[in-house]
């Protein structure tokens, strides 16, 4: 997780491109359309791309899905 907090929104995506699928555990903001727990798999949505270039702490709530404990 610690790589996450260090990289910006494109390199998140290629992460996702490449790996596993991951998880946006923030709350919900919907003036955003980001929703608790949104699965992606094969990169980041552009939308999303858009939020962390905004509110660039969001990038610190999106984990591998591997990742989470239950």
């Amino acid at each position: 997780m610690d790589e996450l907090n260090e990289i910006d929104g494109s390199e998140i995506q290629e992460i996702t491109q490449e790996n596993e699928a991951v998880i946006y555990t923030g709350p919900n903001i919907l003036a955003m359309a980001l929703q608790k727990f949104q699965v992606f798999r094969g990169g980041l949505p552009p939308y999303v791309t858009r939020a962390i270039e905004k509110i660039p702490e969001i990038k610190n709530l999106i984990v591998p899905v591997t990742e989470l404990e239950t």
